[in-house]
């Protein structure tokens, strides 16, 4: 198999692959509902108004890593758990407050500079995230992931984890077609794509 019928092969398998993921989630999604709603609906005999008084449980989430300022952690610092427990942080306040609690450093220094000011920004979660984006998301993510998808080498390990991999990076970039068939040279040549 020549190379660009094999970049051609690994982007049809990350698309494949995109395409279960997302068919994964909306099903996840829709058992998520159905599960709240059966919850929420009394049962027979009983009263709405008990049922919910007592809603489910919010789930526990692990706190995240404390941010210092460094923009290769900043993607993983973005917080989970605002979504997966909402009753806990209702408000963009609670949210951006508690978001600075994690804050460390030269982060917590910029943040400081808000809270001392009572900026308006404090009051929108989604803002506040905006702002602190432009300071700390790495301006070159793009050439980065670019960069790596081009020196991955699948070497001794399995060729899923190999496309795992590639798929982690490529989600990263906007220009996967443009890297050509330099994406994969890390298949040794004896690799066989069904």
């Amino acid at each position: 198999m020549d190379p660009a019928e094999l970049a051609q092969c690994i982007l049809n398998l990350t698309q494949r692959m995109e395409d279960l993921t997302l068919n994964v989630t909306e099903i996840r999604n829709e058992n998520r509902d159905l599960r709240e709603k059966m919850l929420l609906r009394p049962p027979e005999g009983a009263s709405a108004h008990l049922v919910q008084s007592h809603p489910a449980p919010e789930p526990q989430v692990s706190p995240p890593d404390t941010f210092s300022g460094d923009r290769k952690t900043y993607s993983d610092f973005l917080l989970l758990m605002f979504e997966l427990r909402p009753r806990s942080y209702p408000t963009d306040h609670v949210k951006v407050r508690t978001l600075i609690s994690y804050l460390r450093g030269e982060a917590r220094a910029w943040a400081n500079t808000y809270l001392e000011t009572n900026d308006p920004l404090l009051e929108s979660y989604d803002g506040f995230i905006a702002a602190m984006s432009q300071l700390y998301e790495d301006p070159g993510k793009q050439i980065t992931a670019e960069t790596a998808i081009r020196n991955i080498r699948q070497g001794k390990r399995p060729v899923e984890d190999f496309i795992a991999e590639f798929k982690r990076w490529a989600r990263q970039t906007e220009r996967i077609s443009a890297l050509g068939t330099n994406s994969v040279w890390g298949f040794p040549r004896r690799s066989k794509m069904n």
